[in-house]
């Protein structure tokens, strides 16, 4: 793949995370003051990943028709839209509860424009090598914590100039984004490909899932979308309720995560994958994160808590890209964007659902036992990337252990 098209991609996928990272961590903080329950400050979340469970897969399958540029180009603008709502809500009216539903309209609307990470690996599929995939995708993933990163940061010193100023901030970084797509971004799919395709319907979408390989990576994207969702959406009021950590303290542990994740993915998936081969390299990330998980769910004490912290961001970091390139890698040209998308698809599925299980968890049983139970999703994973690996990937396996000797 050409250096300036990934270097254009990465910074199309930061700009955009960074827009994201601007407004959600402030989000249930700023509707609490406006009088919303907690109920209503989770649907914020919860619409974003529903619309995007249900818009994704018609998104990527646009780009298989039409290309990856315009469909980019299409979900930047759309979200610098989404983005304009919600920073406008605040001069448009004084009336709380009408502000309420303009921020949730804002986060509806952004959910269904979110499609530009799974459209990004399809891009990325379309101009690599196997050989190239899985690296690649590793840094577009860093791009992706990175936003994450600074997200927070810029909107901390955005909060003084007013409510409204993340999401009109927001607005911009995406409108940079267009830009920088719009001019330099050249499409990554030949003209003569844009032929008419099936048209995306549910019986489309079950004949992807229905085969073996893309329907067993689809559901390992599941599981382990719901076992580190857990963990993620409770991890705050875990780390108060049993080390007595402050929310200073606690943003710095995701800082911490973030740059793990960033680094993993950035620097040093791509050379793990080149000389263990990349199921070596999921089952290697399943296995941390198991390991992780159980242990972190009986210590008390904070510093081994936080090293193996550190082993969730690693082997999350070691997940996410492999998982799409393999993916990729199992799919043909022409659904390269609707598979990324189903995938996406099932990624937010775990983000709808896994916050509501944790949360149950852990108030009914222990506030361990959302770590728990994501050891237990993270071992059923690790089976059925055992299974994918021996069974299903023949060609794959024996390229690993020639690359191990």
């Amino acid at each position: 793949m050409n250096k300036n098209s990934l270097n254009i991609l990465f910074l199309i996928v930061f700009i955009d995370m960074l827009g994201f990272g601007v407004i959600i961590p402030f989000l249930p903080y700023l509707v609490g003051k406006l009088g919303a329950s907690g109920l209503f400050a989770t649907s914020l979340l919860s619409i974003y990943s529903l619309m995007q469970f249900i818009f994704s897969p018609l998104l990527g399958r646009l780009s298989d028709k039409y290309g990856r540029k315009p469909i980019l180009l299409f979900c930047l603008s759309g979200s610098a839209i989404s983005y304009l709502i919600y920073g406008s809500a605040f001069f448009i009216t004084q009336n709380s509860h009408l502000i309420l539903w303009l921020i949730f309209s804002s986060r509806l609307f952004a959910g269904v424009m979110g499609a530009s990470i799974p459209v990004a690996y399809a891009y990325i599929a379309d101009k690599t090598s196997s050989d190239q995939r899985t690296e690649a995708m590793g840094k577009i993933g860093a791009a992706f914590g990175l936003g994450f990163i600074f997200g927070p940061a810029i909107a901390s010193f955005l909060t003084p100039l007013g409510p409204s100023a993340p999401g009109f901030c927001a607005m911009l970084i995406c409108l940079v984004g267009f830009s920088l797509a719009l001019k330099f971004l050249k499409e990554s799919k030949n003209r003569h490909s844009y032929q008419e395709h099936p048209h995306f319907t549910l019986e489309n979408i079950c004949n992807i899932l229905t085969q073996k390989n893309i329907g067993l990576l689809i559901l390992i994207t599941l599981l382990y979308g719901f076992a580190f969702v857990q963990m993620e959406s409770i991890f705050s009021l875990f780390a108060a309720t049993i080390y007595h950590l402050k929310q200073a303290q606690i943003g710095w542990i995701f800082v911490y995560l973030g740059v793990l994740i960033a680094i993993s993915q950035g620097a040093l998936v791509g050379k793990l994958s080149l000389r263990f081969g990349d199921t070596n390299l999921l089952l290697f990330g399943a296995l941390l994160l198991v390991f992780s998980f159980f242990f972190i769910s009986y210590t008390k004490n904070v510093w081994v808590m936080i090293i193996l912290m550190g082993g969730v961001a690693l082997g999350a970091g070691a997940i996410n890209p492999t998982l799409s390139a393999i993916l990729s890698h199992q799919t043909t040209s022409d659904k390269q964007g609707i598979t990324q998308g189903i995938s996406q698809s099932a990624s937010s599925l775990s983000r709808i659902l896994g916050p509501i299980i944790a949360g149950i968890s852990f108030d009914t049983w222990s506030p361990a036992a959302p770590f728990f139970l994501g050891t237990i999703l993270m071992l059923l994973t690790t089976g059925i990337i055992i299974i994918f690996r021996l069974c299903l990937y023949p060609h794959l396996k024996k390229k690993s252990l020639v690359a191990t000797l």
